[in-house]
Protein backbone atom coordinates (compact mmCIF):
# COMPACT_ATOMS: atom_id res chain seq x y z
CA UNK A 1 0.00 0.00 0.00
CA UNK A 2 1.40 3.36 -0.68
CA UNK A 3 0.27 7.08 1.16
CA UNK A 4 0.55 10.21 -0.16
CA UNK A 5 3.54 11.80 2.22
CA UNK A 6 1.21 15.66 2.26
CA UNK A 7 -1.81 13.90 3.10
CA UNK A 8 -1.39 10.32 4.39
CA UNK A 9 -4.85 9.68 4.28
CA UNK A 10 -4.73 8.89 0.35
CA UNK A 11 -3.48 6.10 -0.18
CA UNK A 12 -3.43 2.90 -2.91
CA UNK A 13 -2.79 -0.32 -3.74
CA UNK A 14 -2.12 -0.44 -6.99
CA UNK A 15 -2.18 -4.24 -9.03
CA UNK A 16 1.46 -3.40 -10.10
CA UNK A 17 3.54 -0.43 -11.96
CA UNK A 18 5.66 -0.48 -15.01
CA UNK A 19 8.67 1.43 -15.93
CA UNK A 20 9.91 2.11 -19.70
CA UNK A 21 13.24 0.79 -20.06
CA UNK A 22 14.15 3.55 -22.62
CA UNK A 23 12.28 6.87 -21.31
CA UNK A 24 11.91 5.76 -17.62
CA UNK A 25 8.87 6.73 -17.14
CA UNK A 26 6.60 5.16 -14.55
CA UNK A 27 2.59 3.89 -15.08
CA UNK A 28 0.34 2.46 -12.55
CA UNK A 29 -0.87 -0.73 -14.03
CA UNK A 30 -4.62 -1.29 -13.35
CA UNK A 31 -6.35 -5.09 -14.41
CA UNK A 32 -9.78 -5.23 -14.31
CA UNK A 33 -12.04 -8.54 -15.56
CA UNK A 34 -15.32 -7.06 -16.35
CA UNK A 35 -18.70 -9.21 -17.77
CA UNK A 36 -20.22 -7.95 -20.20
CA UNK A 37 -23.91 -9.01 -20.24
CA UNK A 38 -25.78 -6.06 -22.26
CA UNK A 39 -25.45 -3.72 -24.88
CA UNK A 40 -25.00 -0.91 -22.02
CA UNK A 41 -22.22 -2.89 -20.51
CA UNK A 42 -20.48 -3.29 -23.66
CA UNK A 43 -20.78 0.76 -24.54
CA UNK A 44 -19.28 1.63 -21.02
CA UNK A 45 -16.12 0.11 -22.34
CA UNK A 46 -16.16 1.31 -25.97
CA UNK A 47 -13.56 3.47 -25.98
CA UNK A 48 -14.10 4.44 -22.86
CA UNK A 49 -13.38 3.55 -19.25
CA UNK A 50 -16.33 2.81 -17.00
CA UNK A 51 -16.63 5.95 -14.28
CA UNK A 52 -16.04 3.82 -11.47
CA UNK A 53 -12.80 2.76 -12.64
CA UNK A 54 -11.85 5.70 -13.81
CA UNK A 55 -12.38 7.22 -10.34
CA UNK A 56 -10.01 4.52 -9.24
CA UNK A 57 -7.21 5.32 -11.48
CA UNK A 58 -7.26 9.33 -11.45
CA UNK A 59 -7.30 8.58 -7.17
CA UNK A 60 -4.23 6.56 -7.43
CA UNK A 61 -2.63 8.66 -9.96
CA UNK A 62 -3.25 11.44 -7.43
CA UNK A 63 -1.40 9.18 -4.40
CA UNK A 64 1.19 8.11 -7.16
CA UNK A 65 2.19 11.86 -7.80
CA UNK A 66 5.63 10.88 -9.54
CA UNK A 67 4.00 8.48 -12.10
CA UNK A 68 3.58 9.25 -15.57
CA UNK A 69 -0.19 8.00 -16.14
CA UNK A 70 -1.37 4.62 -15.60
CA UNK A 71 -2.02 1.68 -18.03
CA UNK A 72 -5.96 -0.19 -17.78
CA UNK A 73 -6.04 -3.91 -19.08
CA UNK A 74 -9.59 -5.17 -18.91
CA UNK A 75 -10.56 -8.53 -19.42
CA UNK A 76 -13.83 -8.57 -20.77
CA UNK A 77 -15.94 -11.10 -20.78
CA UNK A 78 -19.10 -11.66 -22.90
CA UNK A 79 -21.87 -13.99 -22.24
CA UNK A 80 -25.79 -14.12 -21.82
CA UNK A 81 -25.39 -11.44 -23.90
CA UNK A 82 -26.79 -11.32 -28.04
CA UNK A 83 -26.51 -9.72 -30.61
CA UNK A 84 -28.62 -7.91 -33.21
CA UNK A 85 -29.05 -11.28 -35.15
CA UNK A 86 -29.88 -12.85 -31.80
CA UNK A 87 -26.82 -14.53 -31.42
CA UNK A 88 -25.58 -15.42 -27.74
CA UNK A 89 -21.57 -13.71 -27.42
CA UNK A 90 -19.24 -16.07 -25.44
CA UNK A 91 -16.34 -15.13 -25.93
CA UNK A 92 -13.41 -13.35 -24.37
CA UNK A 93 -11.31 -9.26 -25.41
CA UNK A 94 -8.55 -8.03 -23.64
CA UNK A 95 -8.52 -3.84 -23.86
CA UNK A 96 -5.93 -1.52 -22.93
CA UNK A 97 -6.58 1.79 -21.99
CA UNK A 98 -3.84 4.40 -21.44
CA UNK A 99 -4.27 7.26 -18.98
CA UNK A 100 -1.58 10.26 -19.69
CA UNK A 101 -1.25 12.23 -16.36
CA UNK A 102 -0.45 15.38 -19.00
CA UNK A 103 -3.49 15.54 -20.47
CA UNK A 104 -5.89 18.82 -20.26
CA UNK A 105 -8.94 17.13 -19.58
CA UNK A 106 -7.02 14.12 -16.77
CA UNK A 107 -5.41 16.71 -14.81
CA UNK A 108 -8.82 18.38 -14.35
CA UNK A 109 -10.57 15.53 -13.43
CA UNK A 110 -7.77 14.51 -11.21
CA UNK A 111 -7.93 17.72 -9.64
CA UNK A 112 -11.36 17.94 -9.11
CA UNK A 113 -11.05 14.37 -7.75
CA UNK A 114 -8.39 15.30 -5.15
CA UNK A 115 -10.94 18.66 -4.15
CA UNK A 116 -13.62 16.55 -3.70
CA UNK A 117 -12.00 13.69 -1.48
CA UNK A 118 -10.10 16.60 0.72
CA UNK A 119 -13.22 18.12 1.54
CA UNK A 120 -15.06 15.07 2.68
CA UNK A 121 -11.96 13.74 4.50
CA UNK A 122 -11.31 17.83 5.91
CA UNK A 123 -15.43 17.98 6.65
CA UNK A 124 -16.94 14.37 7.16
CA UNK A 125 -14.09 11.90 8.88
CA UNK A 126 -12.40 14.47 11.23
CA UNK A 127 -15.44 15.87 12.36
CA UNK A 128 -17.01 12.42 12.90
CA UNK A 129 -19.76 13.61 10.65
CA UNK A 130 -21.40 10.96 8.46
CA UNK A 131 -22.39 12.05 4.73
CA UNK A 132 -25.80 12.90 3.65
CA UNK A 133 -27.77 9.85 2.59
CA UNK A 134 -29.20 10.17 -1.16
CA UNK A 135 -30.91 7.29 -2.50
CA UNK A 136 -32.13 7.34 -6.61
CA UNK A 137 -34.08 4.76 -7.96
Amino acid sequence: MFARIDKPWMTATLDGHLIHKISKKKYILEIKTHDIRNRKDDEDWQNNIPINYLIQVLHYMNVMTDYDGAILVARLRFFNYYDDDGKKLLRTETRYYYIDKRDEKVKEQMASLEKAETKFWEENVLKRIPPKLTITI
